[in-house]
């Protein structure tokens, strides 16, 4: 393994690291150490508000995929060591970095608007196990698909569950640490 590969795995796993850092740390506004007077009432669910998170946070994962992918691209097209897998690896990783810190952007953007507030790193977490369940079903349920009509439907459906599943899961995380202001 050269410098510059060995370089790039410890940068990558730091990165990991940080990330799953940031998303378990405790939150500082902690209501059960409120006086039962000061107590905010959670809010109500709101289909409609629910909807705009996972919608908006699928759209902002898709172009944060394709925005990572393209900064992946360019950075990998000048590293010192260039051949295909180091190349693949940057934009793989920048492409699914982008779309989830995207995702979770997304639907924290629309589940802040108006009176209520809650967790990045709630949303961030739950954006981080919507994408392992994906994964997951990815490797157990498609992952021997044939070529036929009805594998054309599976791999669409395999898609839809891919692109939805971490929005899904950022927004049960967002709501999950939803107060009022």
């Amino acid at each position: 393994m050269t410098i510059g590969r060995r370089l790039l795995v410890c940068v990558q796993v730091l990165a990991c690291m940080g990330a799953a850092t940031a998303s378990v740390k405790a939150q500082t506004f902690n209501q059960a150490d409120m006086p039962a007077i000061v107590r905010l009432p959670r809010p109500a669910l709101d289909p409609l508000r629910i909807t705009g998170e996972v919608v908006v946070g699928n759209i902002a994962g898709l172009g944060g995929y394709f925005v990572g992918q393209a900064l992946g691209n360019h950075i990998a097209s000048r590293w010192p060591d260039q051949n295909e897998h180091t190349s693949v690896f940057i934009t793989t990783g920048f492409a699914y970095t982008g779309a989830a810190f995207a995702t979770a952007g997304g639907v924290y953007a629309v589940g802040s608007m108006g009176d209520q507030r809650g967790s990045f790193s709630a949303t961030m977490l739950g954006t981080g196990v919507g994408a392992g369940v994906a994964w997951v079903l990815d490797r157990t349920l498609f992952s021997d698909i044939d070529d036929t009509a009805s594998g054309s439907r599976t791999r669409w459906a395999q898609t839809l569950l891919n692109s939805l599943l971490p929005s899904i899961g950022a927004t049960i995380g967002f709501n999950s640490s939803r107060r009022f202001k």
